[in-house]
């Protein structure tokens, strides 16, 4: 195992300015002083490096050491982590904490190992919203005849066909020219995503409805890990749990007054009534569960029912 001098090449997909890039910088940088800076890591934000597929290819082969592995892209991978963007699964944000740094963490991060991957820790992305440039959601039918983004992901596709939209896939680096030029009439994010790169200057119409959760891992190399001192394993494993942890609580306190801001920038914001909603997402559910293993799908809802009033755990990924 390595004790001299190490940069580690963390290659990632969000921006310098989101919640994620300032907990990544904080990250790095307490890394470097804990270590004395004989650990270091090499930010490659921004998808510079490919797209998150690709980041997640170079990780495996060991040409990045780290990167972030929403769990909607390494469900392509391990099937266990396409159910948590199961529409309507969590009851609300400590719902999905209770399960994901609990009993799902036990359950699926084992896979990773054989794939030649190691989990620092489990970082949050939000929950889904849907904007448009039409007019109000507040029922499925509304979303009838709409041309909505989504992300080249099964799961986003099938949830919005399911609600009566059209769904066109496009990847999120092309997603602003896309709603610029009318090629699509709205597109689906976290609330920090539509804030973050102004969406609202195309869209006028958003509704809260919370009805998708997305979490990314923090993975790098297990070679990689491994080749590491005893002493820089546990930094590292620290400060990202660390990281992630104050990114979740950023999103979290930050995500109100950002719905302020948008309104302020004219928005119209509703949040309509979920049953209609959960109602019509009942087809992508049975889709998803079909996609990724009827006997996976019952040991996952069977975590989501059995934490449904259980206390908080720590982060356990």
């Amino acid at each position: 195992m390595s004790t001299g001098f190490k940069t580690l090449l963390l290659a990632h997909h969000t921006g310098d300015t989101s919640a994620a890039g300032r907990a990544i910088a904080d990250f790095s940088g307490r890394v470097a002083q804990r270590s004395g800076g004989l650990l270091n890591i090499a930010d490659m934000p921004g998808s510079t490096l490919g797209n998150i597929p690709a980041l997640l290819r170079l990780v495996m082969d060991g040409q990045a050491d780290m990167a972030f592995a929403p769990f909607d892209r390494l469900c392509e991978l391990i099937p266990k982590f396409g159910f948590v963007g199961m529409p309507f699964v969590f009851d609300d944000l400590a719902h999905a904490d209770r399960v994901l740094n609990g009993p799902f963490a036990d359950w699926a991060l084992p896979d990773l190992l054989q794939r030649g991957l190691h989990s620092l820790s489990s970082w949050e992305w939000g929950r889904r919203q849907i904007s448009n440039r039409v007019r109000p959601l507040q029922q499925p039918a509304d979303l009838a005849g709409l041309r909505i983004r989504v992300p080249p992901i099964a799961i986003n596709l099938d949830a919005i066909q399911a609600l009566g939209a059209m769904p066109v896939v496009v990847e999120f680096a092309r997603l602003i020219p896309a709603l610029r030029q009318g090629m699509v009439d709205g597109q689906e994010n976290p609330v920090a995503i539509i804030h973050g790169y102004r969406l609202y200057e195309q869209q006028g119409y958003l509704s809260l409805l919370d009805y998708s959760y997305g979490a990314m891992l923090h993975i790098i190399n297990r070679r990689s890990f491994e080749a590491l001192s005893a002493e820089h394993q546990k930094i590292l494993a620290e400060e990202s749990r660390r990281a992630g942890q104050a990114m979740r609580l950023a999103l979290r306190t930050e995500e109100l007054s950002q719905i302020e801001a948008l309104r302020t920038a004219g928005m119209r914001i509703e949040r309509p009534d979920p049953q209609p909603f959960r109602i019509a997402l009942q087809p992508a559910r049975e889709r998803l569960i079909e996609r990724f293993g009827a006997a996976r799908g019952g040991s996952f809802l069977a975590m989501v029912e059995h934490l449904r009033a259980a206390p908080a755990t720590e982060d356990a990924a």
